[in-house]
Protein backbone atom coordinates (compact mmCIF):
# COMPACT_ATOMS: atom_id res chain seq x y z
CA UNK A 1 0.00 0.00 0.00
CA UNK A 2 1.25 3.46 -0.73
CA UNK A 3 -0.64 5.18 2.09
CA UNK A 4 -3.05 4.68 4.96
CA UNK A 5 -5.88 5.97 2.76
CA UNK A 6 -5.38 3.02 0.40
CA UNK A 7 -5.03 0.74 3.39
CA UNK A 8 -8.50 1.74 4.61
CA UNK A 9 -9.95 0.09 1.51
CA UNK A 10 -8.18 -3.18 2.29
CA UNK A 11 -9.14 -3.46 5.97
CA UNK A 12 -12.74 -4.64 5.41
CA UNK A 13 -11.42 -7.43 3.17
CA UNK A 14 -8.98 -8.57 5.85
CA UNK A 15 -11.84 -8.81 8.35
CA UNK A 16 -13.96 -11.12 6.14
CA UNK A 17 -12.03 -14.30 6.99
CA UNK A 18 -9.50 -13.56 9.74
CA UNK A 19 -8.23 -17.15 9.93
CA UNK A 20 -7.48 -17.38 6.21
CA UNK A 21 -6.12 -13.85 6.05
CA UNK A 22 -3.46 -14.57 8.72
CA UNK A 23 -1.24 -15.61 5.82
CA UNK A 24 -1.47 -12.17 4.23
CA UNK A 25 1.28 -9.71 5.11
CA UNK A 26 0.52 -6.09 4.30
CA UNK A 27 3.11 -3.35 4.01
CA UNK A 28 2.17 0.31 4.03
CA UNK A 29 4.43 3.26 3.23
CA UNK A 30 2.79 5.45 5.78
CA UNK A 31 2.23 5.14 9.49
CA UNK A 32 -0.88 5.55 11.53
CA UNK A 33 -0.97 4.48 15.19
CA UNK A 34 -4.54 3.15 14.94
CA UNK A 35 -3.99 1.22 11.70
CA UNK A 36 -0.79 -0.27 13.10
CA UNK A 37 -2.91 -2.03 15.75
CA UNK A 38 -5.32 -3.66 13.29
CA UNK A 39 -3.35 -6.78 12.41
CA UNK A 40 -0.19 -8.51 13.60
CA UNK A 41 0.80 -9.03 9.95
CA UNK A 42 0.68 -5.29 9.27
CA UNK A 43 4.08 -3.70 8.59
CA UNK A 44 4.18 0.06 8.35
CA UNK A 45 7.00 2.42 7.45
CA UNK A 46 7.11 5.60 9.47
CA UNK A 47 8.56 8.53 7.60
CA UNK A 48 10.87 10.91 9.48
CA UNK A 49 8.88 14.00 8.55
CA UNK A 50 10.83 16.46 10.69
CA UNK A 51 14.15 15.44 9.08
CA UNK A 52 12.54 15.56 5.63
CA UNK A 53 11.27 19.11 6.28
CA UNK A 54 14.62 20.22 7.73
CA UNK A 55 16.33 18.95 4.57
CA UNK A 56 13.83 20.73 2.36
CA UNK A 57 14.21 24.07 4.13
CA UNK A 58 18.00 23.72 4.03
CA UNK A 59 17.82 23.41 0.24
CA UNK A 60 15.37 26.33 -0.09
CA UNK A 61 17.39 28.62 2.19
CA UNK A 62 20.76 27.68 0.68
CA UNK A 63 20.20 27.01 -3.00
CA UNK A 64 23.16 25.91 -5.09
CA UNK A 65 23.74 24.36 -8.47
CA UNK A 66 24.56 20.94 -7.05
CA UNK A 67 21.84 18.40 -7.55
CA UNK A 68 22.11 15.93 -4.74
CA UNK A 69 20.24 12.97 -3.42
CA UNK A 70 19.12 13.22 0.18
CA UNK A 71 18.15 9.95 1.81
CA UNK A 72 16.17 10.03 5.01
CA UNK A 73 15.95 6.59 6.64
CA UNK A 74 12.50 5.30 7.52
CA UNK A 75 11.46 3.45 10.64
CA UNK A 76 9.74 0.08 10.22
CA UNK A 77 6.83 -0.34 12.61
CA UNK A 78 5.63 -3.91 13.07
Amino acid sequence: MNSTISLEGLLPLLETDPEENKQIIVGCFDWDPFAAQTSPSMLMVKQDVSTMLDSLFEIVQNPDDDIRLIQVPTIVQG
